[in-house]
């Protein structure tokens, strides 16, 4: 019976730490993006029309927005990370990768708290 008790503890004192990590990692990797800024979730509104339409040559235009900004749509306040996020989005669609592109734009759109606040 004892045997039996020490076994369990060690199970315990296994098995607690692993749950946790788990538990630990997959928060860390299900992670949304946050709110964005108004650019951003502009660039990515386009990015996920883009997407769902395959279309390389608007992929090539938001690129260059992205880039270079307008007249309409300063990209000065997109965060670096927020850049990062719409060129990883980029990526996905120049190597074909439609649906992956789509699906990540699509989150960033619904990960804003306050959609309303974004249509300035």
């Amino acid at each position: 019976m004892k045997d039996s008790a020490s076994v369990t503890k060690k199970l315990l004192a296994i098995s607690l730490p692993v749950v946790l990590i788990i538990a630990v990692l997959a928060l860390y990797f299900n992670r949304g993006y946050g709110p964005v800024s108004y650019p951003a979730y502009q660039i990515a509104t386009a990015l996920y029309g883009a997407s769902l339409a395959k279309s390389a040559p608007r992929i090539d235009a938001i690129e260059k927005l992205l880039d270079d900004g307008s007249d309409k749509l300063d990209v000065s306040e997109i965060t670096e990370q927020e850049r990062k996020w719409l060129q990883s989005i980029i990526k996905n669609a120049r190597a074909k990768r439609w649906e992956a592109a789509a699906s990540n734009a699509k989150r960033i759109m619904e990960s804003q708290n306050e959609p309303s606040a974004l249509a300035e």
